[in-house]
């Protein structure tokens, strides 16, 4: 009886201490630290976007955070954008396993791009844009095979584009432009057939556009300019999708892309590429007489729609 009104105290400490031990380790614990560890790198916020990120706030309540209604307490999005923080970006978002979608595009946040990022396994938007962000793009991100969106424009980008990047199959939109990124267009990126809005211009890239991406049928915007390329590209396919095809501009700036071919079954209308030659193509929109303002054979084709 001695024994058994003894060892029930017991009992009830080991279940306690279990217990105790158990919401310590929480995950919502992590996403809570993981937040106010990313606040604590954030040396300027002007609007005071992270004001009510405090302990006497239920996290999943904080301004531009985001909670599954599925998954209790789990953090699925935060959108900070266009807040003017001032900072850098902390590993400890790595800890967000069960975020999809982040937004810290508009701000002026500087440093590298943590390459833990890469172990987000749910990630399916990413928009780092309009940042002062240096340093590679990671090749780790290639681990996040559910990304859709993926905006690193306008930053100060070095390195080459990762041929890692094309085993991201579910990519949609990927907008690299406005860095100044060197190296060659991986044909690595031709394996994404799902792409519809691909920007890489205004970085330092150079050698031929691979013939690759003319097969991405999907494709509606491609923005090539302002880069050092060369040689020949096609686009064939059936064009339907093709809304804007700003690789115009590349025959503007850069006269030593010899030729561009854009071939569809709907032959509506024709651009005249720098050796004079029409190609026909379903659409092109806003860039024509920008493009072919000054060349000898603009004026055979005044019928162009827009």
């Amino acid at each position: 009886m001695s024994f058994l009104s003894f060892s029930f105290p017991l009992h009830m400490l080991f279940l306690l201490f279990n217990f105790s031990f158990s919401s310590s380790t929480h995950p919502f614990h992590h996403d809570r630290q993981s937040l106010l560890a990313f606040k604590n790198e954030i040396t300027t916020d002007p609007h005071g976007s992270m004001a009510d990120w405090s302990p006497a706030v239920p996290f999943c309540n904080w301004t531009a955070v985001t909670c599954s209604r599925r998954h209790m307490d789990r953090v699925v999005s935060l959108d900070l954008s266009d807040m003017e923080l001032r900072g850098t970006i902390s590993p400890s978002l790595v800890n967000l396993s069960f975020l999809h979608t982040l937004d810290l595009s508009g701000n002026a946040l500087h440093g590298y791009i943590p390459r833990q990022l890469g172990r987000l396994f749910r990630l399916r938007e990413l928009w780092l844009h309009q940042n002062e962000l240096e340093g590679n793009i990671p090749s780790g991100l290639y681990n996040c095979t559910n990304l859709v969106n993926l905006a690193l424009s306008f930053n100060n980008l070095t390195g080459s584009i990762p041929r890692e990047l094309g085993s991201l199959t579910h990519l949609e939109l990927l907008f690299l432009g406005a860095n100044i990124l060197t190296g060659t267009i991986p044909v690595s990126l031709s394996n994404i057939s799902t792409f519809i809005d691909l920007d890489i211009a205004e970085n330092k890239l150079m050698g031929s556009v691979p013939q690759e991406l003319g097969q991405l049928i999907s494709l509606q915007t491609l923005h090539l300019y302002e880069n050092e390329l060369s040689g020949k590209f096609e686009l064939h396919g059936t064009c339907w999708a093709v809304q804007e095809i700003f690789v115009c501009l590349v025959l503007f700036w850069f006269p030593s892309l010899v030729e561009i071919g854009i071939s569809c079954q709907i032959y509506v209308n024709s651009l005249i590429t720098s050796t004079g030659r029409f190609y026909p193509v379903e659409k092109l929109i806003n860039t024509y007489y920008f493009c072919n303002k000054d060349h000898p054979h603009s004026g055979e084709n005044k019928d162009m729609e827009f």
